[in-house]
């Protein structure tokens, strides 16, 4: 499994900061209120992020919408933020639509 982990530091780096922020924060915030933290907690451990990134979907080579990415880190990998008790399989599949960025979904309820 380990060895299928794309930007394996990165991942782990983003992950940790995440449980850092949950267990400060505790349970029963929005979404924007873990964003926020962890966009300071990136800013703190000098990763680079961009919160509410739009990123344009195409469908047959044009332009159908597009999609806000939570935070992007690194240019490299997209964190979505659930403020949910548990993840279904409808949120794995619409974060695999959205990019060909490895996507991180953080889990925070």
């Amino acid at each position: 499994m380990e060895d299928r982990i794309l930007h394996k530091d990165l991942s782990f780096k983003i992950v940790g900061l995440a449980m850092q922020a949950h267990r400060e924060l505790g349970p029963g915030f929005l979404e924007k209120v873990y964003e926020n933290a962890l966009m300071i907690l990136f800013d703190e451990n000098g990763i680079s992020s961009q919160a509410q990134l739009p990123i344009t979907v195409h469908f047959h080579g044009k332009t159908v919408g597009d999609y806000i990415a939570d935070i992007l880190v690194e240019n490299s990998i997209i964190v979505e933020l659930k403020a949910q008790d548990r993840i279904l399989q409808l949120h794995k599949a619409q974060t695999l639509n959205y990019s060909e960025q490895p996507v991180f979904v953080w889990r925070c309820y």
